[in-house]
C-alpha cells in the first residue's frame, strides 16, 4: 500500500555561501525513472530551483541533509531529497551503498526520493557524494548522484543528480539497473557455492 510521505526530521535551511566564492557553479537537480516506478512515474525533469536544508535524523541521531526542489509541473510543487550517513558516521565524499529509506536507516545509510505527494515504504539504492563542502551551518558546495528502487523493486527505479552550488556537472548517464542486479546476483551466487563446498 502506498502512502503519502512523511518526514520525521527537523529542518533547518542551510547558509548559502558568498556568490564570490561560488563563480562558475551550478545549482540544479536531473532525475528520470522507470515508466514503473512509484515515485517518478516515469518523469524526467531537470530542475533549477533548489533549497538546502540541514535535517536531524531520529533514528541515527545525527545530522542529515534535504534538499527542496521545487517543480512548477508537479502539482504539490516540491521533490525531496534526504541524504543521511550510516551510524556513527558523518557524510562525506564516497560511496554509500546498500541504502534504505530515510529517516527509518538505524544503522546503513539514508535516502529518500520523494515528492508530487509520493513516497515509499520502503526502498533500496544508492548514493555516491561527488562533492561536499560544510563550513559551520554553512553549505558552500554539494555534488552527489544517486538510485533508489522503490519499494526494493529493480524496475521501479529513479535516478537523479543534484547539485548545489557545485563545478562538477550534472550527470545525465543513467547507470543500467539490469547491469547492477546481474552483478548482484553473481556476486550473491559466487559466495554462496564457496561455503557450500
Amino acid at each position: 500500500m502506498k502512502t503519502l510521505f512523511m518526514f520525521f526530521s527537523l529542518a533547518t535551511t542551510l547558509a548559502v555561501a558568498p556568490s564570490s566564492i561560488l563563480a562558475g557553479s551550478e545549482t540544479g537537480f536531473y532525475f528520470t525513472s522507470s515508466p514503473q516506478s512509484w515515485v517518478g512515474h516515469g518523469y524526467t525533469r531537470t530542475l533549477s530551483s533548489v533549497q538546502a536544508m540541514q535535517c536531524y535524523s531520529s533514528m541515527t541521531l545525527q545530522q542529515c541533509l534535504q534538499f527542496k526542489v521545487a517543480d512548477p509541473h508537479n502539482v504539490h510543487g516540491y521533490w525531496w531529497v534526504n541524504f543521511d550517513a550510516p551510524l556513527d558516521e558523518h557524510l562525506r565524499v564516497g560511496l554509500f551503498d546498500n541504502a534504505t529509506r530515510f529517516p527509518f536507516n538505524t544503522y546503513g545509510p539514508g535516502l529518500s526520493f520523494v515528492g508530487d505527494g509520493r513516497g515509499d515504504n520502503t526502498l533500496t539504492g544508492w548514493f555516491e557524494i561527488l562533492e561536499l563542502s560544510i563550513t559551520g551551518n554553512t553549505l558552500n558546495s554539494f555534488a552527489a548522484d544517486f538510485i533508489q528502487y522503490d519499494e526494493g523493486k529493480l524496475e521501479w527505479w529513479n535516478y537523479g543528480s543534484i547539485r548545489y552550488n557545485s563545478a562538477i556537472p550534472i550527470d545525465t548517464t543513467v547507470p543500467e539497473p539490469a547491469s547492477a542486479a546481474l552483478l548482484a546476483v553473481g556476486l550473491t551466487a559466487l559466495v554462496a557455492l564457496r561455503y557450500r563446498k
